[in-house]
């Protein structure tokens, strides 16, 4: 029992002592940053000159440059003010404070990613130990799309600080806290509501697996996917097909409605913010709230190939092990038709619905200026090539 105390405590103190570091090192880099790019960078003008009105208690005046609702600025605005309250502050929205609040809000995304590591991987059939969670907040804490943005007053840390204290309370099943910090969440940034109603339907899919257990017959589910959540979602309309009855249908009508009698009630608050995103969306004609016709919404699926090669890249040491490219080449001989699918897919995506957007092609201030000039528009054929390697992600 002492033993188990004792390597609790250890456990603490690394993690404390990892925090420090990190805040220390990020702190030095922050202001190493500042003091070389003392005015606005990028997008920072308009988000800094928004956020000076609110100070100025201008809360009628809006940057039509802006596309993002004005959740960041309320939260900087509360938080630099309630500082002042006991520190003396001579400009509660200087351009360092403004940068600050990401930082803040960068070191307690650690705390959060460690609570809800081991929430996750408490009971779950993958166990973490104290040091593994440890280096997976790290690691996650320095990812470099958003650690960049932890020196720039963007909406990044804010945004992903509440989407993540949105999973934590659902996670602890307080799904009211849950609610509004989601809400809380699409006013800094409206894409956010994608995460809002994917916790919804992850809390119904849970009810679902719960009341549609033993639907259909084992054998038969387990010939159509090894996945047990696959499984459980085919299940009635395996037994559908098996038994196409009226009696049968209205059997699985009772289950369905039983899943929506017990899922429902669970994600009443989620749907609040849902259907009050909606309701924003036809009044505001759009979704952005600002700048319209540079972000104007289009089918662009080739930013699904964008983002397999970006994985494989950044997770490059965990699937690109010999083991796993063996069993991948295996894969592909086997099933080669199914590789040949993928391929005119791909192709099909990039050459009809390859998108760039203005920005991406007039502004040289963002890396990915130069990753679209140099590497996927360098020659009409560079894009197809490119795409070879999303197949295996």
């Amino acid at each position: 029992m002492v033993a188990k105390k004792l390597d609790t405590l250890r456990h603490r103190g690394l993690r404390s002592a990892a925090v420090v570091i990190f805040a220390v090192i990020t702190y030095r880099l922050l202001m190493s940053m500042h003091n070389s790019v003392l005015e606005p960078y990028m997008d920072e003008e308009f988000h800094i000159r928004q956020s000076k009105a609110y100070c100025a208690g201008n809360f009628t005046q809006w940057d039509p440059k802006l596309t993002t609702l004005p959740g960041l600025y309320f939260v900087a605005l509360g938080l630099w003010k309630a500082v002042s309250l006991f520190v003396h502050l001579s400009d509660p929205c200087s351009i360092w404070l403004l940068r600050m609040t990401n930082y803040v809000f960068a070191v307690g995304n650690i705390f959060l990613y460690q609570k809800i590591l081991s929430i996750i991987h408490h009971d779950g059939a993958i166990k973490m130990t104290g040091l593994h969670v440890l280096l997976t907040s790290i690691n996650l804490a320095t990812f470099p799309l958003l650690y960049f943005f932890t020196f720039l007053y963007y909406t990044e840390h804010v945004s992903a600080f509440l989407v993540f204290a949105m999973l934590y309370g659902h996670l602890r099943g307080n799904r009211k806290l849950a609610a509004l910090l989601g809400a809380a969440a699409v006013f800094t940034r409206q894409t956010n509501v994608i995460w809002v109603g994917s916790l919804a339907l992850l809390e119904v899919f849970k009810q679902y697996k719960v009341v549609m257990k033993g639907v259909a017959d084992d054998r038969d589910l387990r010939r159509l996917s090894a996945d047990k959540d696959v499984q459980v979602l085919l299940a009635p309309f395996v037994s559908l097909k098996k038994n196409p009855s009226s009696t049968n249908v209205k059997r699985l009508l009772g289950y369905f409605a039983g899943v929506a009698m017990e899922g429902l009630p669970r994600v009443l608050g989620y749907i609040v913010v849902l259907l009050a995103f909606l309701v924003f969306v036809i009044v505001n004609r759009g979704i952005v709230v600002g700048d319209r016709n540079a972000h104007q919404a289009v089918l662009h699926l080739p930013q699904l190939l964008y983002f397999n090669v970006f994985t494989l890249f950044f997770a490059s040491p965990f699937l690109l092990t010999p083991d796993k490219l063996k069993r991948f080449l295996r894969s592909c001989s086997r099933h080669r038709r199914n590789v040949m699918v993928v391929l005119v897919f791909i192709l099909a995506a990039i050459y009809g619905f390859t998108c760039a957007h203005p920005y991406l092609l007039a502004d040289n201030r963002h890396y990915t200026f130069y990753i679209w000039r140099n590497v996927l528009n360098r020659n009409w054929y560079a894009s197809f090539t490119d795409s070879a390697k999303t197949v295996g992600v």
